[in-house]
């Protein structure tokens, strides 16, 4: 895990056996379910910067799902998703919950159940409904679809967030309910499709935001220019993958 690196999952720098702990990089705003809960005193996120966050989760979902040895994030929630200084959303704990299992195999530890990309696709729509509304995630499936039958969805924002866009907010919502509920089983390249959708949705609110003139904490495409250089292709420049050896 310490040899995969990409913008958006927090970097693993290295492990201590002794008390059997791993060490990842700092992210000094915390974890997204303490901002949405507020419990912690940390300010609401906007709703551009919640529409930004949905992307840059996407992009790493899709990142460890393409690797030569496909890899599953098997615990993807808020919690597990956190914040730098610049409000750039990384996931971490990627594939713990395979390393437990594995590790059940050999000695005295309870394995978890089967993780493969349903459970991410499921977990992912979750949080980004929960993104949406502030709800508890037993809740909000139910909730959101509930609202959208009836044509309430906007009463079900999430107000801290400001005035969200409809339209925007409305595609978000379906996409989520359509992981959740696994609509795009059958379609192999749904993660392709997600990020489609996903990226005309940013699209959409780059142009708004730009009308009405706002700045979010960091420029929505500003994140993909902070990779090191060592994290590129020195030809393709594109991000790069170290096999394990």
């Amino acid at each position: 895990m310490s040899r995969i690196h990409h913008p958006h999952i927090v970097m693993m720098l290295g492990a201590c056996p002794n008390n059997t702990s791993i060490v990842y990089e700092y992210m000094s705003n915390r974890n997204l379910g303490q901002h949405l809960s507020r419990k912690s005193g940390a300010p609401p996120l906007p709703w551009y910067v919640r529409f930004r966050i949905c992307f840059e989760v996407a992009s790493a979902l899709l990142f460890l799902h393409s690797l030569p040895e496909k890899i599953s994030h098997g615990d993807l929630s808020l919690k597990n998703i956190f914040l730098d200084q610049s409000f750039i959303s990384k996931i971490g704990n990627v594939g713990i919950a395979k390393l437990f299992n594995r590790l059940s195999n050999i000695g005295n530890v309870e394995p978890l159940p089967s993780i493969d990309h349903e459970s991410d696709a499921r977990a992912f729509g979750i949080a980004m409904l929960r993104i949406l509304t502030g709800l508890a995630a037993d809740r909000v499936v139910g909730l959101v679809g509930e609202a959208l039958d009836n044509g309430q969805f906007d009463d079900i924002l999430d107000v801290s967030a400001g005035e969200w866009p409809l339209v925007e907010a409305m595609e978000l919502a379906c996409l989520s309910l359509e992981l959740v509920e696994w609509r795009v089983r059958n379609q192999g390249d749904w993660m392709e499709k997600m990020m489609e959708t996903l990226e005309k949705i940013r699209a959409s609110v780059d142009e708004r935001m730009a009308s009405e003139n706002q700045l979010s904490p960091q420029p929505p495409r500003g994140s993909e220019q902070s990779v090191p250089s060592y994290f590129l292709c020195p030809i393709t420049q594109v991000l790069f993958y170290l096999p394990m050896n």
